[in-house]
């Protein structure tokens, strides 16, 4: 099903991520690393997926287009920026529910109160935002689009996509298996999202990568009802993308192929 361009690209992406993050959980287990530290570290293993697709593809003028700059429509700003919008009615929601505010100066103690949590806070949304979406919509879904819809492509990268983050239920998430399929159905939704991103903009990856920073960011604030808020939104943004584009391409262009 694959070929051997995507083998070599997985081997790369999964065998430097898993080999640093394995690393890190390695070097806390036996104390040669405290908790701030090994959460520092965490954003390194992000750089994988793109490893991966600069091994595979290393023509430099390839990337530059890619990540070239272009306007895109007040539809796709609004996707782009919709993690905001779910993040602002959820805190809004949790002070209706909780019959108080979220406490924000405690959020800011906790990750703002000197340069380490700063770093700790802000470098993985950076790195999972920006080098998760230079290999997986970079590279590997043009290539799984050249053979299958865009529907089809979106599952089989889903599946990847997840499996890829294996080594972060020992340290970073929760696991059970409620937990392992709602990660995975969070995922798929998000994926959908991603793959009308990159259609509908010709293969420009900015948007993209604008969409899972943010989305990290505002998953990241408040963890119970915002992220209840930010699911149930972004499902209804993926069912409107299917219904509206259908599945064929997930946008009103071809589904984009390149690479």
């Amino acid at each position: 099903m694959f070929d051997r361009s995507i083998v070599r690209y997985l081997v790369v992406a999964f065998g430097f991520t898993w080999v640093v993050a394995f690393g890190i959980i390695i070097l806390h287990r036996y104390g040669h690393i405290d908790s701030n530290t090994r959460d520092l570290l965490h954003a390194i293993p992000a750089f994988g997926p793109a490893i991966g697709a600069f091994a595979v593809i290393p023509d430099r003028h390839y990337w530059a287009r890619r990540l070239t700059w272009s306007n895109t429509t007040r539809w796709n700003w609004m996707i782009v920026t919709s993690p905001l919008l779910f993040m602002v009615s959820g805190l809004l929601i949790y002070g209706i529910v909780r019959h108080r505010n979220y406490d924000l100066d405690q959020f800011a103690v906790a990750n703002f109160s000197s340069l380490a949590r700063i770093a700790i806070f802000w470098l993985p949304l950076f790195t999972y935002g920006f080098f998760e979406e230079i290999g997986w919509r970079g590279f590997l879904l043009p290539r799984l689009q050249k053979r299958f819809t865009a529907w089809k492509s979106t599952i089989l990268l889903t599946l990847i996509w997840g499996v890829w983050h294996f080594p972060f239920f020992f340290y970073r998430f929760s696991f059970s298996p409620f937990i392992a399929i709602g990660f995975f159905f969070g995922l798929w939704i998000g994926a959908i999202i991603l793959t009308h991103l990159l259609n509908q903009n010709r293969g420009i990856l900015w948007f993209g990568i604008l969409f899972h920073f943010l989305n990290n960011l505002a998953s990241s604030v408040e963890k119970e009802i915002t992220v209840i808020v930010l699911s149930i939104g972004f499902m209804l943004l993926a069912w409107m993308i299917y219904r509206r584009f259908g599945p064929s391409n997930l946008s009103s262009t071809l589904r984009y192929m390149e690479g």
